[in-house]
């Protein structure tokens, strides 16, 4: 039960941060809110009020990311420009202290 909500999480986290999903987080952040349907509904004193904390928390922030448009593109090895990089490449070898 661990790795399958484990997994849910990551898929989630991944959802929120593509930017073709900004505004389908938005809309589905705002019907939760106001729907009557809750996941633990507001009479339970705190567990009532900590989902709605947490979706205002999401929507909040994803309508801050999709209004400033920060949403960029990671660029991959292939799309590097070798002249692009300033400096020379070193070579560490690392060692573990136990």
């Amino acid at each position: 039960m661990n790795i399958f909500l484990k997994s849910l999480y990551n898929w989630y986290r991944q959802v929120i941060r593509n930017p073709r999903y900004g505004w389908l987080v938005v809309a589905a952040s705002l019907v939760y809110l106001f729907s009557p349907l809750d996941l633990a509904p507001d009479v339970i004193p705190i567990l009532g009020q900590i989902d709605d904390i947490v979706i205002i928390t999401i929507l909040a922030t994803e309508v801050l990311n999709v209004i400033s448009g920060r949403f960029s593109t990671p660029e991959t090895v292939s799309e590097i420009n070798s002249d692009d990089i300033e400096g020379e490449i070193i070579d560490v070898e690392s060692v573990s202290i136990d």
